[in-house]
């Protein structure tokens, strides 16, 4: 029922082509789902049905072809290694059809999120024919991008990201075009999906390195050496609040409340590749017990702690690595500190547990450039949030009775916000308040 695959990862490549084999994977998954889970996070969900994995005249294809250099361990040396990891979007939307029917037919509760590494929203939507959730790389790239990088202004945010997202998900027209590709995909053609944005992930540059990025909406390149200052930690709790404070479930990735980083300067530089890079992405968690963290190998890479506390870590040839990494306090220590960027991230999400069942969010922006302001509806509750992005400290007076329409109360601020309307938040640069309609 499997072969083994040409990418040189060694992993057997399941045969979905075979109905026993479909029905064997849908069996497994009802068969865990029988001890009580709630549902699965499916990997790679855009990697079932390759460009060359039965393709038939009308398949979509998604191409994502290049090349890389990379490290040899066996010949000790570097060579360019071409890719081409594109999908056949037709065939794998089909099969996670048939996945979703086999497992809700028993379990019509089954929550299914799919990893799809796909930062063009409009090539994510098919998949909500099928899924209930994505995490969102649309936001991860786009949130710095839309802030810092195309005029300083959130209007670029709220515009652009519902156009490449929300509205394509939800849409129910026969296509949807890809830009200048000259291709076409089906809209999600559903509007009750349930956006995951995340902070980042294994795959992917942390979230203070990602929100310090350089680039625009189409690619952006991130930090790959941050030393802590403080613009890099306000604009990292600023792409937090975004993130957890954006439609649908939030997703944080261990250790971006700690404001772990994963920079790669040296490494890129020791080596000339990006062999193993994501070792960078999935340090150990900084538990104030050095005992309690995890020394690992990766490729080439042995690492212990880089964080500072004890940074060291050997490769074939063994050098120090002395502070490169940011040094953040550990979680310990965070805990406690009301001021801490962990502190923050529960305010923030205490904030989004106030947010209504079903709720939908609609981004404004009034005469500043400064403040992005939320509106979120849902079943028996209204809520606004003030998001300062930093950009100026033009006057910024919020009116959240304009936003709610009626009396309102206060449910968080963080960063010295104004905690009633008709204050001054220009003045109060990466910070965040949130009001509920009484």
């Amino acid at each position: 029922y499997y072969y083994y695959g040409k990418f040189g990862s060694g992993m057997p490549e399941i045969n979905y082509l075979s109905e026993s084999t479909r029905k064997l994977v849908i069996n497994m998954a009802r068969y865990w789902l029988s001890f009580g889970l709630d549902g699965f996070r499916l990997d790679a969900v855009k990697h079932i049905f390759m460009r060359d994995e039965c393709y038939q005249d009308g398949d979509v294809i998604i191409q994502d072809v290049g090349s890389k250099r990379t490290f040899d361990d066996e010949k000790g040396d570097y060579f360019t290694k071409a890719f081409d990891y594109s999908s056949n979007i037709t065939k794998n939307v089909m099969w996670w059809k048939e996945f979703a029917h086999g497992v809700k037919d028993a379990y019509p509760d089954c929550f299914l999120v799919g990893e799809n590494f796909e930062g063009w929203g409009l090539k994510n939507a098919p998949y909500y024919q099928a899924l209930d959730s994505q995490f969102s790389f649309s936001h991860y790239y786009h949130i710095p991008a839309y802030l810092w990088q195309e005029g300083g202004t959130p209007r670029n945010f709220y515009d652009l990201q519902a156009g490449e997202t929300y509205d394509a998900y939800a849409s129910s027209s026969g296509s949807i075009p890809l830009a200048d590709t000259g291709m076409s995909v089906e809209g999600g053609r559903r509007p009750d999906f349930i956006d995951g944005p995340f902070t980042s992930n294994h795959d992917v540059m942390r979230a203070i390195n990602q929100a310090n990025a350089k680039g625009n909406k189409d690619g952006t390149t991130p930090k790959d050496k941050i030393t802590g200052t403080t613009d890099e930690i306000n604009k990292a709790k600023i792409h937090a609040a975004i993130t957890m404070l954006s439609q649908g479930l939030s997703w944080i990735y261990y250790g971006d409340e700690l404001g772990m980083s994963s920079n790669t300067e040296q490494h890129i530089d020791m080596y000339g590749s990006e062999n193993s890079i994501d070792v960078w992405y999935r340090q150990p968690y900084l538990w104030s017990d050095t005992t309690k963290r995890p020394h690992y190998k990766a490729g080439q890479l042995c690492f212990g702690d880089v964080h500072g506390e004890k940074s060291q870590y050997a490769t074939k040839d063994p050098y120090g690595y002395d502070s490169y990494n940011l040094t953040v306090a550990n979680y310990e220590s965070q805990k406690t500190d009301p001021n801490s960027i962990y502190s923050w991230y529960k305010e923030l999400a205490a904030i989004k547990n106030e947010y209504p069942v079903g709720h939908h969010i609609e981004y404004h922006e009034f005469t500043s450039s400064n403040v992005l302001a939320i509106k979120v509806t849902g079943i028996g509750k209204t809520v606004c949030v003030f998001i300062h992005t930093g950009n100026n400290t033009s006057n910024y007076l919020i009116n959240p009775g304009e936003l709610l329409g009626g009396e309102y109360e206060n449910i968080g601020t963080l960063g010295g916000a104004p905690t009633t309307g008709g204050e001054n938040m220009g003045d109060k640069p990466y910070s965040v308040t949130a009001f509920r309609l009484k």
